[in-house]
Formats: structure tokens, C-alpha cells, sequence
């Protein structure tokens, strides 16, 4: 009922515009002056006229602002969408520079070895330090063998622990389990390097008798072990416990390799050792 009553109204509105349209169109004429009718009409009509303009002018400028808005939104997106193709092509690029990096110094080692050695990537990881394991992707169609030395550009890794026809784990210098004979290379004292998997990226030092070193000392891989030829890299000496005489009791060892960050490997030939040594 509501509805038809304004709906009645409207067209009632409506008459009353068109009745006065209709009678300025008939007083229309060459005169110099108004008719009172006209001038009514005119101060009827000029309200309602200005009203339109009004919200005509209004809604243009709406429509404006929307189409506006719909422009920077658009603008807005594309642009976010740039941005995170740039963000990942630049991380791409640094993934590429890094991997440059690390074949360049692979590279760099394998041009030095004066032995023979199998080239190898990393394909998986140990999730867990206390078992430092890598796992690589050549195996015994390759030429690998159980216990064959295993070293990336910085210096020692490990030994091979396990080898299938095309894939071999590598037990990490790190590991509880490991056990690798070296020298202090400033002093020549023969030290023995022990896995210490609760300190990822270190090791303990077990001194023989008159050992001689000191934090920073470079720890290398001695002529007699069975795993490595002599002067490999193992790491360097971070810290040490002091015994009867200041001869040092122990200490703990800084790898100088990074297994997490490193892909390029190299597993060592048959070397020619002068005794079984670790």
C-alpha cells in the first residue's frame, strides 16, 4: 500500500512539471518583460533545476572517483606482482651465484688433488645431527668403496660408510662414530679427531703422549692414516683443557668445512697409506 501511494505521488510530481513546462512554452514570446506566471514558474523550476545539476554534477564525479579507484587498484596489483617476480629472480640469481661459487672452488680443488678422486653432489641430508650422515649419488657402479675418504674445497668431510650401486652415505667427520688421524701442523704432534654430534661443526681432540697445540692451530690429515693422504684440512683448534705439566689434556676442534653448505664432494681413490691408522 506504502508503495502505491509513492507511487501515486511521483506521477502527481511529474504531472505538475510537465503542466508548468507546457505553460512556459505558451508564454514564450518576443517580450521585453515576464509574465507573473512565468515568473512563478521560474522560481519554481530554478530549484528544482539547480537540484538536478547538482546531483548530476555529483554523480559524474562519483563515477570519476570509482573508475579512478578501479585504475589504482589495478595498478596496484600488477605492481605487487612485479615486485614478487623480482623478489624471486633475485633470489634465484643468488641460489645461481652461490652454486657459481661453490663449483668454482669444487673446481679449484679438483685441479690440486695429486690423486685420484669421484666427483659427487649431495642429494640428501640427515635430519637429525646426532646421526651425521650425507647421502651422494654415486655408488659402486661409480668405483666407490666402504671407508673411502670424502672431502669438499674447504677440507675433510668424512668417510664412506655405505655404498649402493649408485648411491653411497657418507658418515660426516662430525659424527659420534667417526674417528680420523691427524697432525698439528705447526707442531707436528699427532692428535686423534673425534665425532662430537651435540656440537654440530665441531670435534674433540685426543692427544697423544707430548701432544703440542693451541686455539687456532691447523689440524691436518697425517701420512699415515687409512682413509686420506696427507695435509688435508680437518679444522682448526677453538678450544683446549690444560693437564698436569700445561701439556694439553684435550680440546675441541672447529671443522673447516660447513656440511650443510656444501653440495660438491669428492671421495678419495685408493691412496697409498703406510699403516692402517684411523
Amino acid at each position: 500500500m506504502l508503495q502505491f501511494l509513492t507511487s501515486k505521488k511521483l506521477l502527481l510530481i511529474a504531472a505538475v512539471i510537465l503542466l508548468l513546462t507546457w505553460i512556459v512554452f505558451l508564454t514564450v514570446g518576443n517580450r521585453d518583460s515576464e509574465t507573473t506566471a512565468e515568473s512563478f514558474l521560474k522560481s519554481v523550476v530554478t530549484p528544482v533545476e539547480r537540484l538536478f545539476n547538482s546531483l548530476s554534477d555529483s554523480l559524474y564525479g562519483t563515477i570519476q572517483t570509482i573508475s579512478q579507484l578501479h585504475r589504482l587498484t589495478t595498478d596496484n596489483r600488477r605492481l605487487r606482482e612485479e615486485i614478487d617476480r623480482i623478489t624471486i629472480e633475485n633470489q634465484t640469481l643468488r641460489g645461481y651465484q652461490l652454486e657459481n661459487i661453490h663449483l668454482r672452488k669444487a673446481l679449484a680443488l679438483s685441479r690440486r688433488l695429486p690423486y685420484s678422486y669421484i666427483a659427487a653432489e649431495v642429494i640428501a641430508r640427515s635430519p637429525s645431527n646426532w646421526y651425521s650422515r650425507l647421502q651422494i649419488n654415486i655408488g659402486s657402479a661409480d668405483g666407490v668403496q666402504k671407508s673411502m675418504g670424502v672431502v669438499a674445497a674447504g677440507g675433510v668431510i668424512g668417510r664412506i660408510l655405505a655404498v649402493r650401486g649408485r648411491t653411497s652415505d657418507v658418515l660426516l667427520l662430525t659424527d659420534t662414530t667417526s674417528k680420523i688421524a691427524g697432525i698439528v701442523q705447526r707442531t707436528g704432534s699427532p692428535v686423534i679427531i673425534l665425532g662430537d654430534s651435540e656440537h654440530f661443526g665441531y670435534c674433540e681432540i685426543q692427544p697423544l703422549p707430548d701432544a703440542k697445540f693451541r686455539p687456532g692451530d691447523t689440524v691436518v690429515t697425517w701420512e699415515s692414516s687409512s682413509y686420506f693422504p696427507a695435509g688435508l684440512t680437518i679444522g682448526k683448534v677453538y678450544r683446549t683443557k690444560r693437564g698436569q705439566g700445561g701439556l694439553p689434556q684435550g680440546g675441541q676442534l672447529k671443522t673447516a668445512v660447513n656440511p650443510n653448505q656444501t653440495d660438491v664432494l669428492f671421495v678419495i681413490g685408493k691412496t697409498d697409506v703406510k699403516a692402517a691408522a684411523p
